[in-house]
């Protein structure tokens, strides 16, 4: 032992060996951990975003509508922003097994412990007014990143969702001011179009339309009052009154 003792020493004098100054530990693991925690965040923050942009726009309710809506959802999903919370995620987990704690987990509870962390985190943040916030305070100052980001969402709505007021009801359905394009579409009803549960359909509703538009006329897989109200099974419409 006392010669592994003096022949290290010997090599620290001779500067074969250098020794590393506290501070330079404490602060890689400063940087260490506030990179975690940005990391972190910026995966919160923008799985939040994707759940509060597919609620505005309408698009998180189509896999109610049965195959059609889940081929919509599917198409119209905003890819590439769950790309990047991917990429963060899997950011997260490369940090996090650096730390001791993780060493004694498989490294499959790790990953599926860092995931439901922040799908709960995310999902919480998203019932707030966070967005909401956020969207209105962009409209007023530009911001790089975020003010397209949100301006998105009013701007590039999904492929056949439609969100608006109904203006006038017709034999075959009703004619739609669309909230954002202020277009007025004609939506046909059919035997197959599924409703809204126990609601007949008025003017002044406010409703999302599921259904593929051509030429202003949508043919409707779907109708949902935007109030959260779940969809009832396909069955022939009541008479529109």
């Amino acid at each position: 032992m006392n010669n592994i003792k003096d022949t290290l020493l010997q090599k620290i004098k001779t500067g074969e060996v250098t020794m590393t100054p506290r501070w330079h530990f404490m602060l890689r693991g400063v940087l260490f951990a506030a990179t975690t925690i940005i990391v972190a965040l910026l995966a919160v923050y923008f799985l939040s975003f994707i759940l509060y942009m597919l609620r505005e726009s309408g698009l998180v309710f189509a896999p109610t509508f049965g195959w059609a809506g889940i081929v919509l959802f599917v198409s119209s999903s905003p890819w590439i922003l769950i790309a990047v919370v991917g990429v963060f995620l899997i950011t997260l987990y490369v940090l996090v097994s650096h730390y001791s704690f993780s060493y004694k987990k498989p490294l499959v509870y790790s990953m599926i412990g860092i995931v439901l962390f922040v799908i709960a985190v995310s999902s919480l943040i998203e019932q707030t007014n966070l967005h909401d916030h956020t969207r209105d305070f962009v409209q007023h100052h530009a911001l790089p990143g975020l003010t397209p980001l949100y301006e998105k969402i009013e701007h590039h709505a999904p492929r056949d969702v439609s969100r608006g007021t109904i203006t006038e009801l017709t034999e075959d359905g009703f004619m739609l001011q669309e909230r954002f394009e202020n277009d007025v579409l004609h939506v046909t009803i059919t035997a197959t179009t599924k409703l809204p549960p126990g609601h007949p359909l008025a003017v002044d509703d406010t409703v999302l339309v599921f259904g593929p538009e051509r030429e202003n006329t949508i043919e409707a897989f779907g109708v949902r009052l935007d109030d959260g109200s779940p969809p009832r099974d396909a069955m022939p419409p009541p008479p529109l009154q």
